[in-house]
C-alpha cells in the first residue's frame, strides 16, 4: 500500500508538470510581452517545484513522472481542456490569465490541506515553500490580469 506522503508527492509532481507545460505553452502563444514574460517565469518556477518534489519521490514510476520534455508541448487536455481551448482558439491573454488564476487557487487549496496533514518536517517544508510560491504566483497573475484587463 502506498503511503500518504508518496501520494501527496505524486499529486504535486503531476500538478507542477501540468502547470509548467501550460505556462510554457501560453508563453509561446502570448503576444503581449508582459504576459509572455510572466508565463515564462512561472514555467521556470513550476519546474523548480517539480524538481524538489521529484527529489523526494521514491515510487517505481519516477521516470514517467520526471519527463518534462524540452520541446514546447501541449498541456494534458484531460486536465487543462479549457486552458488549451483558450490558447488554441484566438489567443486571449485576459482569458488565459483568468484561467491560470483559477488553477493557482486550486493548487493553493490542495497544498494548504497537504501542509496541514503532512507530519514529516522536511517534506512538509517543501510543500510549505511551494504553497508560499503558489500564493505569490497567484498575486503576480492577479496584478497582471488587473493591468491587462483594464480599459
Amino acid at each position: 500500500m502506498e503511503s500518504f506522503a508518496e501520494e501527496a508527492l505524486r499529486l504535486a509532481i503531476h500538478t507542477e508538470k501540468s502547470s509548467h507545460d501550460f505556462y510554457r505553452y501560453a508563453a509561446g502563444r502570448a503576444k503581449n510581452e508582459a504576459v509572455r514574460e510572466i508565463f515564462a517565469q512561472l514555467a521556470s518556477e513550476e519546474a523548480e517545484h517539480m524538481a524538489a518534489f521529484l527529489a523526494r519521490y521514491e515510487g517505481d514510476d519516477i521516470l514517467q513522472l520526471q519527463d518534462t520534455g524540452e520541446a514546447p508541448g501541449c498541456p494534458d487536455p484531460r486536465r487543462y481542456g479549457e486552458l488549451v481551448g483558450a490558447i488554441d482558439s484566438i489567443f486571449d491573454e485576459a482569458q488565459a490569465l483568468r484561467l491560470a488564476l483559477g488553477e493557482e487557487q486550486a493548487c493553493i487549496d490542495s497544498y494548504t490541506v497537504l501542509v496541514e496533514t503532512l507530519r514529516e518536517p522536511e517534506l512538509r517544508a517543501i510543500f510549505e515553500q511551494a504553497l508560499d510560491d503558489t500564493r505569490r504566483h497567484y498575486e503576480q497573475l492577479r496584478q497582471q490580469y488587473l493591468r491587462f484587463a483594464e480599459p
